[in-house]
């Protein structure tokens, strides 16, 4: 390979017109000197082309009927020279102005390497970073066993010559077709990560409208072609029941998040049961939170331990990853461990299924208990209220709260599709705290308790506090306390430190938190006594 090999980047394109400039500028914007753009326009009747020829001089493109977003891609490819192959959706963007030198140099070091990755921001349709993509380090055997979707796409860079031995993209998938194609080439080549920031991906309706349905059948044929596949180890094989139970699991999860497909979401259900019996669990614990079952699953929630335990068991005791097993014991303490003496008022909010507020009547606190919904409680006290409802529209009196306990809540503020959300609020979060700042006394004190890692937007489950995200979160606040807990080898939460838990590499794809990982970050924040 060259020093300068030509890069070909193919950009499908249909009725995008309002994103495709930005795609386009951040590939022509890049410093290094040998880059091939070809957009494949699937006919668009939006003014696309009209763009696109503004461009000519600078990229190649067609406007022509495609049989969809993989033969849109093909179609680029085939057209392509390049050593080396990328794709932008025509709605994400390369970071501008050295994402295609690192990926090159990283290549012209290691020959060995057939796919490179970097981290990948999330931006809104404003082009507003709001966090990072997932990200997992790549590894095949966990990619298979967990349907695990770990490469993100807009800043992935192929060899040419390792697309041509696994072939192109599989045009029976309309959903998650690049999935397919990391699992055939992990197969066949080298896949390595890279820590550097390559691209944004827009987290808006993209090429096609996302459809839960569409996107949980993927799971289970992209699981079900693998094993088919005549390269597949031994190893590998003997895990196929247990991938594909884990492929029906990630479905239920697509289903519900993406449309409420209850047809799709109950037979997957059984299906992973009865394929993989140690995830009972996993599937029960899913079921009871898209029924927004609160209450059964709070209680579900306390035998944690048990469920692991027999899950281990049953899996002859193996050692399982890191995940959010025993949060709540870290952020509870904590809270209960860090809350001062009464008298005074207490606004605890989004109380969910805690006895935090309890706790603060026994300190000597009066205490209002806010949450989104209404959730029946084994327990009465003279001095505990509680209101269901939004903390923003609520008429709280402003400048009342000598304490606020902000447990393991904000995180969710403003994502649709939880709790009964269904607007998305991008900065809501941040306004929840400045919200929060206003109701409480000059010189009040806040418990709060969040997820930390790098920054990280894990739609519609929470958000994870990174060096970018964390500093808006705790702006117009004083730091008095802080606290760091990580999850080490052995899968128990261990003090840290706020540097550790900061690069932490966050995973909160699933809505069984026994699936998920990140770090803890435990404040005592005061709002400043000058503030009225």
């Amino acid at each position: 390979m060259t020093a300068t090999p030509l890069v070909s980047v193919v950009i499908p394109c249909l009725n995008r017109a309002h994103f495709l400039a930005p795609t386009i500028e951040s590939v022509v914007q890049q410093e290094y000197p040998n880059i091939e753009c070809i957009v494949v326009d699937g006919g668009s009747t939006d003014g696309s082309h009209e763009i696109l020829q503004q461009y000519e001089s600078r990229i190649k493109f067609i406007s022509e009927r495609d049989n969809g977003h993989a033969d849109a891609i093909n179609k680029g490819f085939r057209m392509s020279s390049g050593e080396i192959l990328a794709w932008l959706n025509a709605d994400d963007v390369w970071a501008a102005p050295n994402a295609v030198n690192v990926a090159v140099d990283y290549f012209n070091q290691h020959p060995e390497v057939d796919v490179v990755y970097g981290d990948c921001g999330a931006i809104d349709g404003e082009g507003r970073l709001t966090g990072l993509s997932y990200l997992r380090e790549w590894n095949l055997a966990y990619a298979v066993e967990h349907c695990d979707h770990c490469i993100p796409q807009p800043a992935a860079f192929m060899r040419r010559k390792i697309i041509e031995k696994v072939g192109w993209l599989d045009v029976s998938f309309i959903s998650k077709k690049d999935h397919e194609l990391w699992l055939r080439i992990g197969l066949a080549g080298q896949i390595q990560h890279i820590p550097y920031l390559l691209a944004h991906a827009r987290a808006c309706p993209g090429y096609m409208s996302e459809r839960g349905d569409v996107t949980a059948e993927a799971c289970v044929k992209l699981t079900k072609k693998f094993f088919t596949l005549p390269e597949v180890p031994n190893n590998l094989r003997s895990k196929r029941r247990q991938a594909l139970g884990n492929a029906y699991l990630r479905g239920m999860d697509y289903a519900w998040q993406d449309g409420r497909y209850w047809r799709v979401i109950l037979p997957y259900a059984l299906r992973a049961a009865s394929l993989n019996p140690p995830e009972i669990g996993s599937v029960l614990r899913r079921l009871f939170a898209y029924g927004k079952a609160t209450t059964v699953a709070h209680l579900l929630r306390s035998p944690r331990h048990l469920i692991r335990g027999v899950k281990q068991y049953l899996r002859g005791g193996s050692q399982q990853s890191s995940n959010l097993e025993g949060d709540r014991d870290i952020e509870w303490s904590w809270v209960a461990a860090h809350m001062p003496s009464g008298p005074g008022e207490t606004l605890d909010f989004g109380s969910g299924g805690s006895h935090l507020g309890l706790i603060a009547v026994q300190r000597g606190f009066h205490v209002t208990s806010v949450d989104l919904q209404s959730i029946p409680r084994p327990y009465t006290h003279p001095h505990l209220s509680f209101i269901s409802g939004d903390l923003m529209k609520l008429p709280l009196c402003s400048g009342r709260y000598d304490l606020v306990i902000n447990c393991s809540t904000v995180e969710h503020v403003g994502l649709a599709g939880r709790y009964g959300v269904t607007e998305s609020a991008p900065d809501g979060d941040l306004h929840a705290m400045a919200r929060l700042r206003e109701l409480m006394k000059s010189g009040g004190a806040m418990l709060l308790t969040i997820p930390l890692g790098q920054d990280a937007l894990f739609a519609p489950l929470c958000r994870v506090y990174g060096e970018q995200r964390l500093p808006q979160l705790l702006e117009g606040y004083m730091l008095e306390s802080e606290s760091y807990w990580v999850k080490d080898d052995k899968n128990q939460w261990v003090l840290s430190t706020r540097s550790a838990a900061l690069s932490f590499k966050a995973s909160a794809g699933s809505w069984d938190p026994l699936d998920n990982v990140y770090a803890l970050g435990c404040f005592v924040l005061r709002k400043p006594p000058s503030e009225a």
